[in-house]
């Protein structure tokens, strides 16, 4: 490898890493500011967390990377261009596409990396963050008493505390309902002067100590609402109350459930299924075509005039005034029941229609995301070595415009292909028809030293217009 070649991807690749890195802290905080409620309150192991954070940030790659890729080019070229090297290489003979050659390798690679990433790991981590993210989100809040509020997320439980002390365990003035199973046909409540709390390690129980109370209980409980009802105080000087934490717990979801969602499956998986789902569409259509044309083919009235068929009119015509407004009634009833019928299958078949256009939508995803990545180098490398500015500023600027520009191109083409007023081809490949042109036309303008960004360029063409007039 020459020089040179080392030079250019070394001064290419710590801007990459950075900008990537940047890009993913920046996407897993957005990721947290939307699911904090989902992770607030529910006394989830730092494991657990992590996990999650993993699985996320695997899923945040493909958004990342374009950008990464995008920033780091502008700022390698603005570099090169502000500290002049880029010029001393073109006034050595080198055009922008040969002092571009070892990137476009390199970016070519990456490309490959991200389609295999898209096509193989993404659906796993697509897999096991969504499993995840349920069963946290089903998950109930860890046992955290608060003062004079009822805590009712014990099933059969209403527990209220007046005063907590700070070290979160012990209590004053328990007031405690229990609608537990074993008590369903008796009203039991439970007053105590102090409280301790202690879990096991497992946390799968809790026992709760009290000191100085009353129980106060029905013990007929046969008798329904009758104003009479015996009950039965209970004093006691110290008390356990178990309570059963297995329903606070984090159950973990077999990931097998969610395995046939598109967004979990490969190109080939994809493939394969959106055929199916397209036959098993064209035979429903068939389906419900007969059986339309069936219900239009003859209906009776008493069997005396058929009066859908052209040669039989005349013998309705025969039927007598109250015969006539029978047979009408009957063929709207019969009219409305077909447009119902056809109306049914309409909105079955554009359902079976969506769901195939969301298999190919992803089907493409995994192709025009490495495919942007290698796009967008074209459009920041030769912007970079026109603009001539390096740093964080410009570059930042800049690259943020396009990447909102490419991202509401991706984002707008994606949902018209999920309603299919375009074609999942059309829309996933919208942002890519767009910037192929514009990466061309940049390219074009920095390897013939456009001036498109030159100040005094625009400055002399302005004072030459100003001495024409």
């Amino acid at each position: 490898m020459k020089k040179l070649h080392k030079l250019i991807i070394q001064s290419y690749i710590g801007p990459f890493v950075l900008t990537f890195a940047i890009a993913m802290v920046f996407l897993i905080l957005q990721f947290l500011w939307k699911y904090v409620d989902d992770l607030m309150g529910k006394g989830l192991s730092i494991s657990i967390i992590a996990e999650l954070l993993l699985y996320a940030s695997a899923n945040l790659v493909p958004m990342a990377l374009p950008l990464a890729i995008l920033l780091s080019s502008i700022m390698t070229f603005g570099n090169l261009g502000e500290s002049s090297e880029l010029t001393a290489m073109k006034s050595a003979g080198l055009s922008l596409l040969k002092i571009m050659r070892p990137l476009i390798i390199f970016t070519f690679l990456l490309s490959i990396a991200a389609f295999l990433f898209a096509n193989y790991t993404w659906p796993v981590a697509n897999l096991k963050f969504k499993s995840l993210l349920f069963d946290i989100q089903e998950k109930k809040p860890t046992l955290s008493l608060k003062e004079k509020m009822f805590y009712t997320d014990i099933p059969g439980y209403s527990i209220r505390v007046g005063k907590k002390y700070p070290n979160g365990t012990d209590f004053d003035n328990l007031l405690i309902y229990d609608n537990s199973a074993q008590n369903y046909f008796y009203k039991r409540d439970i007053v105590a002067e102090k409280g301790s709390m202690k879990n096991n390690e497992e946390e799968s129980y809790m026992q709760l100590h009290l000191y100085n109370g009353k129980i106060y209980q029905e013990l007929d409980p046969g008798i329904a609402k009758s104003t009479n009802q015996p009950f039965q105080r209970i004093y006691f000087k110290e008390g356990i109350l178990t309570f059963d934490l297995s329903s606070l717990r984090l159950q973990r979801t077999s990931a097998e459930l969610y395995q046939g969602h598109y967004e979990m499956l490969n190109m080939q998986q994809l493939a394969k299924i959106s055929d199916s789902l397209k036959y098993a569409a064209a035979e429903r259509l068939k389906e419900n075509s007969q059986e339309i044309k069936n219900r239009f083919l003859v209906f009776r009235y008493k069997d005396t005039a058929v009066i859908n068929q052209t040669k039989d009119v005349l013998r309705y015509r025969e039927l007598d005034s109250i015969k006539q407004k029978y047979a009408l009634n009957e063929a709207l009833n019969q009219a409305s029941s077909i447009l119902q019928t056809v109306n049914w299958h309409r909105e079955e078949y554009e359902a079976r229609i969506q769901n195939i256009a969301r298999h190919d939508i992803e089907w493409h995803r995994k192709i025009t995301i490495p495919f942007a990545c290698f796009v967008l180098f074209f459009v920041g490398a030769p912007l970079g070595a026109i603009i001539r500015k390096g740093g964080m500023g410009a570059p930042i600027v800049v690259s943020t415009v396009l990447f909102i520009f490419y991202y509401i191109l991706s984002i707008s083409g994606e949902k018209m292909a999920k309603s299919y007023v375009l074609s999942p081809f059309t829309g996933m490949w919208l942002s890519a028809i767009i910037l192929v042109p514009v990466a061309a036309w940049l390219t074009y303008s920095s390897n013939n030293d456009s001036k498109l960004f030159d100040n005094d360029f625009y400055i002399n063409l302005f004072r030459k217009i100003k001495l024409k007039k």
